[in-house]
C-alpha cells in the first residue's frame, strides 16, 4: 500500500522544485515576487499533477 504513492510524492517533490526553480529563473529577481509567485505556481502544477494522477488511478479501475 505505501508503495503505490510513493511515485505521486516523487512526482509532486519534482514539480514543487521546478516550480521553485523557476521562481528564481524566470522571475525579475526580487524576493517578492519568488515568495509570492513561486508557490501559486507550485500548488497549480501539483493540483494538475494530482488532477492527471487520480484520472489515470479512476481509468485504469474502471478497466479492470
Amino acid at each position: 500500500m505505501y508503495r503505490r504513492g510513493w511515485p505521486a510524492l516523487i512526482l509532486m517533490l519534482a514539480i514543487c522544485s521546478l516550480a521553485l526553480a523557476a521562481g528564481f529563473t524566470f522571475g525579475d529577481g526580487s524576493i517578492h515576487w519568488f515568495w509570492a509567485g513561486a508557490p501559486l505556481v507550485a500548488a497549480g502544477l501539483v493540483a494538475v499533477s494530482l488532477t492527471c494522477w487520480g484520472t489515470l488511478l479512476l481509468l485504469r479501475r474502471t478497466r479492470a
